[in-house]
């Protein structure tokens, strides 16, 4: 099997670098919201800390984790054979 190799690589190099910033706007944007709204609403925040269920944020980060792993292996064995 013939490897696929990137002939294009300043366009490749852009759209990574295009990408990143993208995530760098959106996620830095959701920090600040939450920041502002923290800072506005303190006592809410408390409250609504209170009612999070620790089984649940923990099977859910289990599972997130699972998944990533689990699509970075397949890549993987893909591209091995």
């Amino acid at each position: 099997m013939r490897e696929h190799q990137h002939r294009d690589h300043a366009g490749a190099t852009l759209g990574m670098w295009l990408f990143l910033f993208t995530e760098l706007i959106l996620f830095g944007g959701l920090f600040l919201l939450y920041a502002v709204y923290l800072a506005r609403y303190p006592h809410e925040f408390a409250a609504a800390g209170r009612e999070l269920s620790v089984v649940f944020g923990a099977v859910n980060t289990v599972v997130l984790i699972s998944s990533s792993m689990l699509a970075a292996t397949a890549v993987t064995a893909i591209q091995r054979g």
